[in-house]
């Protein structure tokens, strides 16, 4: 049971990371002449930085 939640903890950090990173995707899709240089630069770091982040959250958390 505890493997099963941990798993489930996982899947949710998981989903999280990538529905965020979906938002980037569909605002430089959609309106990419509309959003600042902050976003479009926040945008391209969190795609380089979201699995490393998946890693040390379920590292910090003890979920691995």
């Amino acid at each position: 049971m505890k493997q099963i939640m941990k798993e489930m903890a996982r899947m949710s950090i998981a989903v999280v990371l990538l529905l965020v990173y979906a938002w980037f995707l569909l605002s430089f899709a959609w309106s990419i002449d509309e959003m600042s240089l902050l976003e479009k630069c926040a945008g391209i770091v969190y795609g380089f930085v979201m699995v490393p982040l998946y890693y040390k959250l379920t590292d910090a958390m003890g979920l691995r």
